[in-house]
């Protein structure tokens, strides 16, 4: 904001209200960008994803592997322990 008019003159401060509104504003556009960020990061390609600089692409791969593989291994694991308990729980509770 500019200290002074067009004319020369020494400006006054903003009065509190002004001011007010002045941070709601700044909060409003701050929470509009962080959203606008999650809604582009949630629709973005996966490509777009590639690090710029780090780990080389080859160990990001590895990684991806590894979440695969610990993502099916909790998977079956959840599935065995579902199968127990169905299998050890009493028809009359089943039906609540």
């Amino acid at each position: 904001m500019d200290q002074f008019s067009g004319n020369g003159d020494q400006r006054a401060s903003e009065d509190p209200s002004q001011a007010r509104e002045h941070v709601r504003n700044a909060e409003e556009n701050r929470d509009a960008l962080a959203a606008q960020s999650e809604r582009t990061e949630a629709t973005a390609p996966s490509s777009t994803d590639e690090p710029i600089r780090g780990a080389p692409a080859s160990e990001d791969a590895s990684r991806a592997q590894s979440n695969v593989h610990e993502a099916e291994r909790n998977r079956d694991a959840l599935e065995a322990h579902s199968r127990r308990v169905e299998s050890t729980t009493p028809d009359e509770l089943r039906d609540r």
